[in-house]
């Protein structure tokens, strides 16, 4: 197997707040970059899980229009109720239930992240558990209503991702598991040229999620690197400590499998773990100081008094609880530089006990830092691809927001969730992993960028939709309570 993946929702193609297009991830730009021509990959119909809210926008703005007037309120309501009663018949009972083996026909996939995985989850979550927990939640439900979506979104999902077959012989298959299988003699895989593994993204991102901080640092949850999967759920950040435990294990359990690899010229390529707090869907408001960059990147940053969802502004962050202090969000992000350093000590010693150098790190982290639009006081310094340069208008870590007359005017790296990449921000991570495998590899992979773009549909085909929604508080309200429930 030229290519093999295991990761979080940055490496699933999790976008605008649904797992559906995986067809546009950075594996999926690396693999078109090698010609893999057997690239298997989850499908996701009606837009994904758990629901898709470009495309959810999109029938809006077909509907009625740039601006919903009060007596098109019903007919959009309608619609909408109609796009979430199919998403959720689809996973819940159609041809994407648990009991429904993937119309694929395939029994594994090449890409197997997960969107909401932490690092322990690579051998803590299989299909067993998935359908546990699809079992619980169905239970205490007690009906369907017409804005319900598909329950336990996650572990569906995961699911899909694990056992796509259905097969109860797989039910005991972890990411980990996938991997070791692929190294067996029996299998058509026969071992793995490439490995990308990119985890820890959710040891640290349900602050930004949540605006408030639940470490496993507090003396009063007991925490524990045995803990289940269920019982890390309650924590939101990691201590330095605790997630070297973990990223320990981890990488342990890889070096075991890897060193049984079937091709002898195997290596393997770990992303670091990006700041999350420079996803837009948190924004700095209150007046801003310049503190020495955690992370070493840049030799100063801009931290913000608050950090609040992005549609509001300082008065709402004073008054309400759901916001993160200047001190807080310097405190997470030294944890991540702390994580980052973690996973280059463990390679490190991982190469060293191995005579070579097998394990590459990815600086992931570097070049969002870099890319930074306000952290870098407008003036990020990044080296953007060519490609990008010359398009106009050019993207920024921004939140996406585009005029009536269909032009953006800023963002265009994240997606409408505020946490997860656009298909043009896919393409900067594939190119960023590309540095780094043409560098082992000796050889010249490349993002095709003209692809990337034609297939961005918020950079083609932007939202007129936007300036009328930035106005709905209410709408406002409503999208913080579903990022909140699946934004991991």
């Amino acid at each position: 197997m030229k290519l093999f993946v295991i990761g979080d929702s940055l490496s699933q193609g999790f976008m605008s707040l649904a797992a559906a297009r995986t067809d546009l991830s950075y594996p999926s730009l690396i693999a078109k970059s090698m010609q893999i021509k057997d690239w298997r990959i989850p499908n996701w119909p009606k837009g994904g899980l758990p629901i898709n809210v470009e495309l959810l926008l999109r029938e809006i703005e077909n509907l009625c229009g740039p601006e919903l007037e009060l007596l098109e309120w019903p007919k959009a309501l309608q619609k909408m109720g109609r796009i979430f009663d199919a998403t959720e018949d689809y996973y819940e009972r159609g041809p994407g239930a648990p009991d429904e083996p993937d119309p694929s026909g395939f029994d594994y996939f090449h890409n197997i992240a997960v969107r909401g995985f932490d690092v322990a989850d690579a051998w803590l979550i299989d299909a067993n558990l998935c359908h546990q927990k699809i079992d619980e939640e169905t239970r205490w439900l007690f009906n369907d209503g017409i804005y319900a979506l598909p329950s336990a979104s996650l572990y569906r999902t995961a699911l899909n991702v694990l056992n796509p077959s259905r097969d109860p012989k797989l039910n005991k298959m972890t990411a980990l598991g996938w991997l070791k299988r692929h190294h067996a003699a029996m299998h058509e895989s026969k071992g793995v040229e490439n490995l990308i593994l990119w985890l820890g993204s959710n040891n640290v991102l349900g602050t930004i999620i949540d605006l408030e901080i639940n470490s496993t640092n507090d003396p009063t949850q007991n925490y524990n690197s045995c803990l289940s999967h269920s019982r890390r759920l309650d924590f939101n950040l990691w201590s330095p400590e605790h997630f070297d435990e973990d990223f320990s294990e981890l990488m342990s359990r890889v070096d075991t499998i890897m060193n049984k690899n079937m091709d002898s010229d195997w290596q393997v390529f770990v992303g670091n773990v990006p700041a999350v707090t420079i996803a837009p869907l948190a924004k700095g408001v209150g007046n801003c100081v310049r503190r020495t960059d955690p992370f070493g990147v840049v030799p100063h940053a801009r931290y913000f008094k608050y950090y609040t969802y992005f549609m509001f502004e300082e008065d709402y962050a004073r008054t309400s609880e759901r916001k993160l202090t200047r001190e807080q969000v310097y405190s997470i992000d030294k944890c991540i530089a702390s994580y980052n350093d973690s996973i280059r000590d463990r390679l490190d010693a991982l190469n060293d006990g191995l005579g070579k150098k097998r394990y590459h790190y990815v600086d992931v982290n570097k070049a969002l830092v870099q890319a930074a639009y306000k952290r870098n006081c407008e003036e990020p310094p990044y080296e953007f691809p060519p490609e990008l340069r010359k398009r106009n208008p050019m993207v920024d870590t921004r939140f996406y927001h585009a005029t009536s007359r269909r032009r953006i005017t800023q963002g265009g790296i994240f997606s409408l969730d505020g946490i997860h990449p656009s298909a043009i921000g896919q393409g900067l991570i594939a190119h960023e992993f590309l540095k780094v495998i043409n560098d082992v590899r000796n050889v010249k992979y490349a993002v095709d960028w003209d692809a990337v773009y034609h297939s961005d549909d918020l950079y083609m085909r932007p939202l007129q939709i936007m300036p009328w929604l930035r106005r709905q508080d209410e709408l406002a309200s409503l999208f913080l309570e579903v990022n909140s429930i699946f934004g991991r």
